[in-house]
């Protein structure tokens, strides 16, 4: 044992402090103080990436934990890529389960802003087409068509009723117009009740009132048939109708589409293929709209994009 002086009693920090004046020239701690183990999990922890990890940490208030914790995670986030941005869509297979996009980041706006700029530019577009003269005269033509050969249909079938001594005349049914098959007896047409009528008066025989009911019966079933033939076709006319509209407007919406795709990139192919054939199947109620008097902004909502997450701003 020994007696200690006095200098052996002195704690003293020369060696270990940086050379300053103030303290103010000094920078802020940012890890725990004395937890050298504790930072070292830390850094651990945050290298893991993996689903079912996480980290918890405690201790005393002011110790230094939070400002730690923000310290290594802006040091690693900042080594890392920049998240990408997450946005929802219309999904046209299953419109009751939105679509969500990951896009890179600050491409959400971007994708946002490009389907708005798009549909403003269909509805000022695809009305003008219908406007144009070759538009209305190639339309013209498909309709003129049909017509023609449903009149000479309806006019081939007068004739051979006429030659059967029965004449084809319209007649109205409470609100509705029907066609019939009347015959004409002594140049006057008349109706299967008034030829009774006459057969039973003796103006007509029995035998020429048989020969008449089976002869309009005959002519009804011919001209039934008819119109079954001639429904169908309009229903053809319908789908030329279709076809052509969709080839005139159809190339418009790809060419309009193709754009945003060239803008954003990829993550919005299948989207956007998608939105394609549902335009195409619903070219209709798509035109129609297109056509009204809203505004552009209150057109297809299922053409919009909700970003939910813009990374526009954010670095690592």
């Amino acid at each position: 044992m020994r007696k200690l002086s006095v200098e052996d009693l002195q704690f003293k920090l020369d060696n270990m402090l940086p050379e300053f004046d103030t303290t103010e020239e000094l920078e802020a701690a940012t890890e725990i103080v004395g937890q050298p183990k504790a930072v070292e999990a830390l850094k651990f922890g945050l290298s893991i990436h993996h689903d079912g990890y996480n980290i918890f940490v405690t201790g005393l208030s002011g110790t230094g934990r939070m400002t730690t914790l923000e310290s290594l995670l802006a040091q690693y986030s900042s080594q890392k890529e920049t998240p990408p941005d997450i946005c929802f869509v219309h999904n046209f297979n299953d419109p009751v389960q939105p679509r969500v996009l990951f896009l890179p980041a600050g491409t959400g706006k971007t994708f946002a802003s490009a389907m708005r700029d798009m549909v403003k530019d269909l509805k000022d577009r695809i009305p003008a087409i219908f406007e144009d003269q070759g538009y209305k005269d190639q339309t013209k033509k498909i309709i003129s068509s049909a017509a023609a050969h449903e009149n000479e249909e309806l006019v081939a079938f007068e004739k051979q009723a006429s030659e059967q001594g029965f004449k084809m005349v319209t007649q109205r049914t409470g609100n509705a117009l029907q066609a019939d098959v009347l015959p004409v007896i002594g140049e006057q047409v008349v109706s299967i009740e008034d030829a009774r009528s006459l057969a039973a008066t003796g103006k007509i025989t029995e035998a020429d009132l048989k020969e008449i009911i089976a002869n309009r019966d005959e002519l009804m079933e011919q001209f039934n048939k008819l119109l079954v033939e001639l429904e169908k076709e309009k229903a053809t006319l319908n789908d030329r109708l279709k076809t052509f509209n969709k080839k005139v407007v159809m190339p418009v919406v790809s060419g309009c589409i193709r754009r945003v795709k060239e803008l954003i990139g990829n993550g919005i192919t299948e989207h956007l293929d998608e939105m394609v054939a549902f335009i195409e199947e619903h070219i209709y109620p798509f035109l129609d709209a297109l056509n009204s008097d809203a505004r552009a902004e209150d057109l297809f909502p299922e053409f919009s994009v909700n970003v939910a997450v813009d990374n526009g701003c954010t670095e690592g």
